[in-house]
Order: structure tokens, then sequence, then C-alpha cells
């Protein structure tokens, strides 16, 4: 069994796995779906277990996602109902 100080994972580390794991998510997703058709949604809570990790890390990436993407769009001048 290993000792706590080994399962430590640095906050860097953890956010590299898990985008690696989302990647492999939207590979797997995609080989199981039929060209145009759209992927079968996930829940944060699917999401979180998939990536082995607790549903408020995906919740705070989620969101810090969505607002890099709002800040984006400014640019644009489009509205895309996403406020919330």
């Amino acid at each position: 069994m290993k000792k706590p100080a080994e399962c430590y994972e640095s906050s860097q580390a953890r956010a590299d796995r898990i985008d690696t794991l989302l990647r492999h998510m939207v590979v797997r997703e995609a080989s199981l779906t039929e060209p145009g058709e759209d992927y079968a949604p996930k829940t944060l809570k699917e999401i979180a277990e998939f990536c082995g990790t607790d549903i408020m890390v995906i919740y705070r990436a989620e969101q810090s996602a969505l607002r890099k993407f709002q800040s984006k769009i400014k640019d644009f001048d489009l509205y895309l109902g996403l406020d919330g």
C-alpha cells in the first residue's frame, strides 16, 4: 500500500492527467458515434468518475473554460446566451 506522500499529485500533474483523459473521452465517444450524430451528453459526475477526480475539479475547469470562451467571443461581438 502506498503512503499518503507517495499518492500526492501536483496541480499541474492533475491538470495534465485530466486533459489527457478528456481527450481520450472525446476520441472514445467519436468512435462510438455515427458520422453526423451528436455525442451522448455527459454529466459532471460521469466526467469526474471517468477522470478519477472530484466533481468540483471538473466544475471549476468547466467554469474557467466558459469564462475564457466568453472573453474570446466578445472580440467578435457575438451573443450566445451563455450567461449564468
